[in-house]
């Protein structure tokens, strides 16, 4: 902020956030001797360093924010500089620009070998202005407001807002008019003279887009303001503050607004009034900016003797869209990785780019003595060729800060420093998807100031000095608290907002709101808010095949928790190898399992223990896909570890749902299988609502209450190979069926035969599961027998350990 004031670039990915900055030594170079024999007077000269980490610097080929077209990449740096006196010829080199790397060429960039210098440029002066005559008018003042308003009721400060929009809401343009004073009215301002405005930011203002403008002059009250020629024009120009070599070889933006008074005007002598100069559309930026007051330069017909003031205060809200905030998509829910309602550690990127620079300065009071009338409580801040200025003592205000709002129920919590460092972070600053060698998202976090968290705010505050540009885009990692109750991303409360203020807690328009999701179909990769789920209830994920590679059906339930709309959508994922296919096919489970339970015609009850189970609709649609892929990534020709299913009737809340869905299993076995399987509800939208909270158990008794401690009780995982018994039956007291009754009035004993393995000595447990409802109890008299006497072997054949109970239903 005490060196450069502005950084600029026509990147659509503004410029790239610097990772440091220094400066070395004072240097001067060896003096020459004089032919008096005295030493040559040399001038001291210093050397400025920015930084950039690697494949994350300066570019050849940018994509132009103005055009949307790919071409050179354009830096423009603005730096506070005091120009000596000495400088009197445009050949002058006033900077020495080198762009330099000391690294690899895979760090330095895709055309560029390890070097030390790459380039080297020369800054010149786009023009000196001479002395001239120094009884020349000296500016006083400078004001500007919006054509034909009421100077004495203009706010101070102004806020430039468009007189139309044109080119489909693509520009904004008003219309102008400016008024000049002079310091001695004896010495008015001449026919033919000169009035220069530098609008700034000077990143910000692009003028026109030729450099021809429209003005008129306006005469004051009982003058003249003829042109000569019957009117009343003036020559008007629109240039750029570059003016020069570089202007010629690459667009820059026309900054400079270049005025000349009519060739026969009235001067104005003794008069404190002024002829205004109208100018006619002018474009707006899009951008805005806090309160600031523009230089004005007065010269003389020869475009000599220089003077200089300041004007009124201005300032420029910025345009919709110039301040955005998004949030990095991660998830299997596209929430996070937590994504449930009340989980704490919800770990987030987001992304920011601001519609205004902030830059923290302590504020520099009046100066002592009266003021001159023109702008209450301003400084004249006037300065000529002939005058000096005294430095007053600075005032130190409340820095300027930027902060995130989350919904109602979030808390906030911060990650260290704020820098992006997720797995997905990290995909997100390696992608590379033009090509050109340089990362499409630099990993730019804010340094220079101070992360505070407070409830559901999140604000950086800026070092003193410290600055962040307008365009700059930069990123911030949080760890959020969810709220306690469902949120959905379609609900109006669920807003999430970035605020800017200025010094002193000066305000620039309201608080902008994150992306939309309108904005988000076309930003693919990022949301504008997040939706905060409910558990599923009571989902089961059951298969009938455990082979590997092998052909399985899988016989899902669940209990709806929301209400959802025809054509709504459940997903389900599976672990890495499962593949559901592209076509997917789902269908009904076995009739018996909608119309009957335990002997009894049911359907009086929607919900609860004596609600039937209900299909999820006639044909659904299923297609597959790979819950890994990343969002921005096609569609996989393989590998489709997600079945999305669309569902043909709407789901009821605190409703049964069955249905079955194929799939070839893992070719291999992993630990990971028993931990990855889950169900998720989404709207028609393609919005996430409802989802399980862990791994869907195999068998429901599991689910009840805390996740099962053994990986292995959790979900249900390939065996080597299939189970040796193709004739394997089990038989109640000899016979094929068992009466349908209470456990506590009647009992069974169950026969398993014949039980088949495929390897010697590898058992090491034996799992048998009972449809739910069903206790084993093999700790009761006559509970268990190793062996069925007359039918297995007597010796090698006996299981002797005594099994255990888990579930009541699932014996181990």
């Amino acid at each position: 902020g005490k060196l450069f004031t502005e950084l600029w670039t026509n990147d659509v990915g503004g410029f790239p956030l610097p990772t440091g900055c220094y400066y070395g030594p004072e240097y001067k170079d060896q003096p020459g001797i004089l032919d008096d024999g005295s030493l040559e007077v040399v001038p001291a000269y210093r050397e400025y360093f920015v930084m950039f980490d690697p494949q994350q610097g300066l570019k050849h080929t940018c994509l132009d924010y103005r055009t949307n077209r790919m071409g050179p990449c354009t830096y423009m740096l603005v730096i506070n500089a005091r120009i000596g006196a000495g400088l009197v010829d445009v050949d002058d080199e006033l900077v020495g620009i080198y762009s330099m790397c000391d690294g690899t060429k895979a760090e330095c960039g895709p055309y560029v070998s390890m070097a030390d210098v790459i380039e080297y440029g020369m800054g010149k002066p786009p023009a000196v202005a001479a002395a001239g005559d120094p009884s020349f008018a000296q500016l006083r003042a400078a004001r500007i407001a919006p054509r034909g308003s009421e100077w004495s009721t203009l706010p101070n400060p102004y806020a430039f807002e468009a007189d139309a929009v044109l080119e489909g809401g693509r520009r904004e343009v008003l219309s102008l008019d400016i008024r000049a004073w002079v310091e001695d009215p004896a010495t008015p301002i001449t026919r033919n003279s000169i009035l220069r405005v530098f609008f700034t930011p000077f990143g910000a203002w692009d003028l026109g887009r030729t450099g021809n403008c429209l003005a008129t002059c306006v005469a004051a009250e009982g003058t003249s303001c003829s042109d000569g020629r019957g009117g009343n024009t003036s020559t008007c120009q629109l240039v750029e503050v570059t003016n020069g070599e570089v202007s010629r070889l690459m667009p820059m933006p026309r900054n400079v607004l270049y005025v000349q008074y009519p060739r026969q005007m009235d001067e104005l002598y003794n008069r404190s009034d002024a002829h205004v100069l109208a100018v006619d559309a002018l474009t707006l930026p899009s951008q805005g900016f806090f309160p600031r007051s523009f230089l004005a330069m007065l010269t003389d017909p020869q475009d000599r003797s220089p003077s200089t003031s300041r004007t009124n205060l201005l300032s420029r809200v910025p345009r919709y869209g110039t301040t955005q905030g998004k949030i990095l998509i991660e998830g299997q829910a596209s929430s996070g990785p937590m994504p449930f309602i009340a989980y704490r550690d919800n770990e987030l990127v987001l992304r920011f780019v601001l519609g205004a620079t902030l830059r923290s300065l302590p504020v520099l009071p009046p100066p002592p003595g009266p003021q001159d009338g023109f702008f209450a409580g301003e400084a004249s801040n006037t300065t000529s060729t002939t005058t000096t200025t005294t430095t007053p003592q600075a005032i130190y205000v409340a820095p300027p800060y930027i902060e995130v709002t989350l919904p109602e129920g979030y808390t906030c919590n911060l990650d260290g420093k704020g820098g992006a460092r997720t797995i997905g972070a990290q995909e997100l600053f390696g992608r590379d998807e033009n090509g050109d060698g340089f990362k499409d998202n630099f990993n730019q976090s804010l340094g220079n100031g101070v992360w505070t968290a407070a409830g559901r705010r999140c604000r950086f505050t800026l070092d003193l000095f410290a600055q962040i540009w307008a365009k700059q885009v930069f990123f911030l990692q949080i760890k959020v608290s969810n709220p306690a109750t469902s949120l959905l991303k379609d609900d109006p409360r669920n807003v999430w907002q970035i605020t800017i203020r200025g010094s002193g807690g000066a305000e620039l328009g309201p608080p902008t709101t994150f992306i939309t999701l309108e904005e988000e179909r076309t930003d693919i990769g990022w949301a504008g808010n997040l939706a905060v789920l409910t558990p599923l209830q009571q989902e089961v994920l059951q298969t009938t095949e455990f082979g590997m590679g092998r052909v399985a059906y899988l016989n899902i339930f669940f209990s709806a928790v929301h209400t959802m709309k025809n054509e709504s959508y459940i997903i389900v994922d599976a672990p890495d190898d499962f593949d559901f296919g592209a076509a997917c096919q789902v269908g009904d489970l076995d009739e018996g399992i909608y119309s009957d339970w335990e002997g009894l015609a049911w359907g009086e009850d929607l919900v609860g223990e004596r609600a039937r189970t209900y299909t999820i609709g006639q044909n659904p649609n299923c297609s597959g896909d790979n819950w890994k892929r990343l969002v921005r990534s096609p569609v996989p020709s393989t590998d489709f570890t997600r079945a999305r299913i669309r569902v043909t009737r709407p789901l009821l809340t605190g409703t049964f749902y069955g249905f079955k869905l194929r799939v070839r299993n893992a070719r291999a076995y992993s630990i990971e299988q028993h931990d990855l399987w889950k169900l998720w509800i989404v709207s028609p939208e393609g919005y996430f609502v409802d989802g399980s909270i862990r791994s869907v158990v195999f068998n429901e008794p599991r689910a009840g209450g805390s996740e099962p401690v053994s990986i292995y009780d959790r979900s249900w995982a390939v065996y080597k190979r299939p189970l040796n018994s193709s004739d394997l039956s089990v038989r109640f007291d000899g016979s094929a069926a068992v009466l349908p009754t209470q456990s506590a009035i009647m009992t069974a004993v169950l026969s398993l035969y014949p039980l088949m393995v495929s390897e010697d000595g590898g058992l090491v447990n034996v799992r048998f599961i009972a449809p739910v409802g069903y206790t084993f109890e093999p700790f009761s008299s006559d509970g268990f027998f190793g062996t069925i006497p007359g039918v297995t072997c007597e010796t090698l054949c006996v299981l002797d350990a005594r099994p255990r109970v888990l579930y009541n239903n699932e014996l181990l």
